[in-house]
């Protein structure tokens, strides 16, 4: 059994080294993986033989491994033919001046990475055209006869198209609930009216496009009839986090300081969008009240995984 495990631990790929990079022990592993043999490597510095590409600055992550003993992160190697090899890395500090290197091959994930940002970047381009398209038929078919149903029908095309970024680039930014508001409400220039409240909280992308629809309309609610419509109105925005696996979070948009408001007779297109589309997104139903101190809106969706300790919602 014994050997049997020696076997197999020598063709995992490690290497020991000093703190400087002068490599002591090189393993068949190492070698099946670089294709240098452990009388090219030993004695030479491992950073310039694998010609290594750090993701930050060689010193921060050296003080980071003597300050924590270890450091885990993604580096690109140059193997012996001239292939690049990208590894998940593993660096273990033993003694003062003795580090253990464990290298993970994931050449083929990133590869596999690489084709699905294309991918994306072309869904996303592809969609702005169509996009462009779709407002260049409105605006000849609205004409001039109804310019603020052309601004509103332009303005909903920015922010599918927005809600579409975070969708098909979820895997190059975290859908985090507070930086989707932030830019929303950033992009109708009115971020110094909203106050947030609530942990960090990253969002499915499904319910990330949800959102970013959901905020937009309620922002543009508010602005034209709600507590942004006047100079002193604002919104508060709370969200706590509930629930075991899966995790949930709720949301609680709530107006205040603008003039007095009725119940609209009618629902209007933002309402309806909130209460069907998003509703359907999330999974639940949405609560939308017309308070006399402003609109109050509560909805919870899914979340991704929550950086920070839950709370939970009253």
């Amino acid at each position: 059994m014994e050997s049997v495990l020696a076997d197999y631990l020598s063709h995992v790929p490690v290497f020991v080294r000093k703190f400087d990079g002068t490599i002591l022990h090189w393993t068949t592993g190492a070698e099946e993986l670089y294709g240098f043999t452990s009388e090219q490597a030993v004695g030479r510095v491992s950073h310039q033989l694998l010609q290594t590409v750090f993701p930050e600055q060689v010193a921060v992550i050296e003080s980071r491994l003597h300050a924590e003993k270890q450091w885990r992160g993604r580096l690109r190697h140059t193997a012996h033919d001239g292939r690049p090899i990208w590894t998940e890395s593993l660096w273990r500090l033993r003694a003062a001046d003795l580090v253990v290197e464990q290298n993970t091959d994931i050449t083929d994930r990133v590869e596999l990475e690489r084709q699905r940002e294309v991918a994306a970047l072309e869904l996303t381009h592809r969609l702005n055209n169509v996009l462009t398209v779709v407002q260049a038929v409105a605006r000849t078919t609205f004409g001039t006869t109804n310019r603020e149903g052309l601004r509103d029908f332009d303005r909903r095309l920015r922010a599918l198209a927005e809600a579409n970024r975070l969708l098909t680039q979820e895997h190059l930014e975290r859908p985090l609930l507070r930086k989707i508001i932030l830019e929303v409400a950033q992009s109708m220039q009115v971020e110094d009216r909203i106050v947030l409240n609530g942990p960090d909280a990253e969002l499915r992308p499904s319910a990330a496009f949800a959102y970013t629809l959901a905020f937009h309309e309620l922002c543009t609610n508010a602005l034209k009839h709600g507590s942004l419509r006047g100079p002193i109105g604002n919104v508060e925005v709370n969200w706590s986090i509930f629930g075991d696996a899966p995790e949930r979070i709720h949301v609680i948009w709530r107006e205040g300081g603008g003039p007095a408001i009725t119940a609209p007779t009618r629902q209007g297109f933002g309402s309806r969008l909130i209460s069907t589309l998003v509703s359907a997104e999330l999974g639940t139903p949405v609560d939308m009240r017309f308070e006399p101190s402003g609109l109050v809106c509560e909805f919870d969706g899914p979340l991704q995984k929550t950086p920070g300790q839950p709370a939970a919602p009253s």
